[in-house]
């Protein structure tokens, strides 16, 4: 069993970032499924009350692949000459090999009229879409459409040159257009024919100025500082102006990836294909082509597996994965798994009561029975990477006399059980942890009801903030940086669904947007954060989310980075 997660690196080398330029104080972000929607502005200095988006925090259970949506090549792009176009990059005879088909699995169609590519894109997409840069190895940036990347000392600008070779899946090169396209259509999505909740919005919004220096380089204005601002160019996918339209009807979709779409069947899967005009020189793509294919459920994605029928399935339940352990490739931790408390609900108004419920859970069970031992105890939101992290945090404090003194402490008593919502099936936040917490609580005298809910109900009531009283849910954006991680999951942002608010809170977040990540001011904000979180509880911390990948070993070269999104563009077959 592998996990990608490498040793925290140095501050100078997250800043200085595989070339990256950055002015001084620049903080390029850790990185951070979970929860957000768009409601609320990304970290930044002039807006403590406002936080990154939130739009996938609490990982809906049916988040499907995020399609390519976005970018019209503008009028003035040129096609680029037959000449100048590379051919697919041969396989060494002693390193990768050349050919062969990889089957993937998906449990959700493409949805391409909802703001794709820019909604949070999960898994496969990746393939199609590229960022400006993104998180490889480490939190340092990576260029990958790019060859220049400067942020300016205060924070409030950054100058970006695209690649030379930077060009779609058409040949057409990538212009600044169409990246302003792009931010446009996230700011003003009803002008390109669609609605959007992406926790991209945000920071878009903060772009108060967009302007090209010749016709590969551009400047971006930002209302105030960001010191995240690399998280929002490494989640920002590029897709083409020009075809923008055409995107969302599944008839042409441009990206930058090294692989293009080669067909597409509404509830069936779509197929990919190699693309000759990819930019990167480091090798592949190697494959002749991915196989996307949609299943039903969880069931029968395993099946699938099982019959030798794909190559690879991710998010499958710890179950499936501790039986498949020596094909495990574990994600970078995401997120938490937690209980989530609305503290305005009569039975929660006293934090002591939350303090217990905190104590009552047996999270060495949690991990060892419910997680099958994949995953590692936790109760804070950080990766393990991150500047924030305390490893004292790493352990399962749990303690059911201490919660039950806590409780006759805040003379607590009920007349009815507690509701508590969940998802009726969810292999992580499901009946199984609902049903353990439920038996945790009421070893210390809490009873609680559990309801259930389909994945669109339970949704919904997450993103309307409707939770009478406590829920089971999880975080994202761990591997951003800390000023993101907590901002843009919806469990943290102004509105969120625990009614929870705290001048202390907002004053951690106010400091942190204009501070290096690394400096002794920032740490004491974490520290403040640290004792915040346990001290006065919204959140109760149950394991890391952690996506649980499986990987037949004819796939080589498998990757998904530290932000847990799959890779595929070095991977080649064994057998091929």
């Amino acid at each position: 069993m592998t996990s990608t997660w490498k040793k925290p690196i140095s501050r100078r080398q997250m800043l200085a970032g595989s070339g990256v330029a950055l002015g001084a104080g620049v903080t390029a972000a850790l990185v951070g499924c979970g929860d957000d929607d768009d409601d609320e502005a990304p970290a930044a200095t002039a807006a403590p009350a406002t936080e990154a988006p939130a739009e996938a925090t609490e990982a809906p259970a049916e988040a499907t692949e995020a399609p390519a949506e976005a970018t019209e090549a503008p009028a003035e792009a040129t096609e680029a000459p037959a000449e100048a176009t590379p051919e697919p990059t041969e396989a060494p005879e002693t390193g990768p090999k050349q050919g062969g088909v990889l089957r993937y699995a998906v449990q959700g169609d493409l949805l391409l009229t909802n703001g794709a590519p820019f909604t949070r894109a999960q898994g496969i997409p990746i393939l199609i879409f590229e960022s400006l840069i993104r998180y490889e190895e480490s939190p340092a940036p990576t260029h990958v459409l790019v060859d220049q990347y400067d942020v300016s000392e205060d924070l409030t600008q950054v100058t970006i040159r695209l690649k030379e070779n930077a060009v779609f899946h058409d040949g057409s090169p990538v212009t600044p257009d169409d990246v302003f396209f792009g931010i446009d259509a996230i700011v003003n999505p009803e002008q390109y024919g669609f609605s959007f909740r992406g926790q991209l919005k945000a920071f878009a919004s903060l772009v108060t100025d967009m302007s090209t220096i010749d016709e590969r380089t551009m400047v971006f204005t930002f209302a105030s500082a960001l010191a995240n601002v690399n998280d929002f160019f490494a989640q920002f996918p590029v897709t083409k102006k020009d075809t923008y339209a055409q995107l969302q009807t599944g008839e042409n979709i441009q990206g930058t990836g090294p692989y293009k779409m080669k067909s597409w069947t509404p509830g069936v899967g779509y197929e990919l294909e190699p693309s000759t005009n990819w930019h990167d020189d480091r090798g592949g793509p190697y494959l002749d082509g991915v196989k996307v294919i949609q299943f039903a459920d969880a069931e029968a994605v395993g099946q699938a597996y099982d019959a030798d029928d794909i190559d690879i399935a991710t998010s499958v339940s710890p179950v499936f994965g501790k039986a498949h352990e020596e094909d495990v490739r574990l994600a970078a931790k995401w997120g938490i798994v937690y209980v989530g408390l609305n503290v305005t609900n009569p039975y929660f108004q006293d934090k002591r009561v939350r303090q217990a419920l905190f104590f009552a859970i047996d999270r060495e069970r949690i991990v060892n029975e419910l997680m099958e031992g994949l995953v590692e105890l936790t109760t804070q939101p950080w990766d393990p990477g991150s500047p924030a992290f305390d490893p004292d945090l790493e352990q399962p404090f749990y303690d059911p006399e201490r919660a039950r003194a806590l409780l006759a402490e805040a003379g607590f008593s009920q007349t009815e059980p507690i509701t508590f919502d969940h998802y009726a099936n969810h292999p992580v936040v499901g009946a199984g942890l609902a049903s353990l917490i439920k038996q945790n609580f009421a070893d210390v005298g809490v009873d609680i009801e559990l309801v259930g809910h389909q994945i669109p109900d339970m949704n919904k009531k997450l993103f309307e903030r409707d939770f009478d009283a406590g829920w089971f849910l999880m975080t994202g954006f761990s591997p951003f940086s800390p000023v993101t991680v907590i901002t843009q999951p919806l469990p943290f942002q102004d509105n969120n669904p625990s009614k929870y608010t705290s001048e202390t809170f907002l004053d951690i977040r106010a400091k942190l947007r204009s501070l290096d990540p690394f400096s002794e001011e920032a740490l004491v904000q974490y520290e403040r954060f640290n004792e915040l979180f346990h001290d006065d509880p919204w959140l109760l911390p149950c394991a890391p989310f952690r996506g649980i990948n499986v990987v037949k070993p004819r796939v080589q070269g498998y990757n998904s980075f530290v932000e847990p999104l799959t890779y595929l563009g070095y991977v080649w077959l064994d057998d091929a």
